[in-house]
């Protein structure tokens, strides 16, 4: 397909599945060597469909969805750049979605008719993007899910490493889980102990610095 043609085949097969108050208002996409990335987002909900090219055209092949929480972001943001550690906007998201059903999920990857690949999408789409989306507006919305995990496994915060932790911690703040806050903090004070233990060159610093700033602003300011 040519260009034009992608972008109108990817609209047509999207649309469909989206919630009929526009959630999405913003619609490009990436074209590679091996298919093309969608992006449909309203600055603070993303969701990156790949379709790769193959001898039948394009064919979905995975998929991600995002939240960004600006108040968390805008918190974080000015004491990462201060301190030198990484922080991209364009990957510095708040919340990630962890797909539950992973046989569906990777029979986007198999061989299928047009017909299947597009109800396996549906499918996700509609029984797990969507409700993710429509759950988690605030930061006060990722409670639950922030009480259950433990540090190592915070995988539904998005952000670099170190910066996703941070944020983790945070969320735990102002949710008043205070024991998860704790944990948190007691959690990244071994990463910097394992930072400044390294013979390398490393960012000890940097951490220790960002660490007390966001402590700081957490602990001692009206956030």
């Amino acid at each position: 397909m040519e260009i034009q043609e992608q972008l109108t085949f990817l609209t047509e097969t999207i649309k469909p599945w989206l919630p009929k108050d526009t959630l999405f208002d913003v619609r490009k996409y990436s074209s590679f060597e091996s298919g093309i990335r969608y992006t449909v987002n309203n600055s603070t909900k993303i969701l990156h469909l790949h379709f790769e090219l193959s001898g039948r055209g394009l064919s979905p092949s995975a998929l991600s969805a995002m939240i960004n929480i600006h108040r968390l972001e805008e918190f974080i943001k000015p004491i990462i750049q201060k301190n030198g550690l990484p922080y991209s906007d364009e990957i510095e998201y708040t919340v990630l979605h962890t797909i539950k059903d992973r046989e569906l999920y990777r029979g986007l990857k198999k061989e299928h008719s047009d017909e299947e690949h597009n109800r396996l999408l549906r499918t996700i789409l509609v029984e797990e993007i969507i409700p993710f989306f429509n759950r988690i507006n605030t930061v006060e919305d990722m409670s639950d899910a922030v009480a259950q995990v433990d540090f190592r496994n915070l995988t539904m915060v998005g952000g670099q490493y170190p910066v996703k932790f941070l944020k983790a911690i945070t969320v735990a703040k102002w949710c008043n889980l205070e024991s998860k806050y704790d944990e948190y903090k007691n959690e990244f004070k071994r990463l910097i102990k394992d930072e400044r233990d390294d013979p390398d060159p490393n960012d000890a610093d940097s951490f220790q610095n960002a660490f007390d700033e966001v402590i700081a602003g957490l602990e001692h300011r009206n956030i």
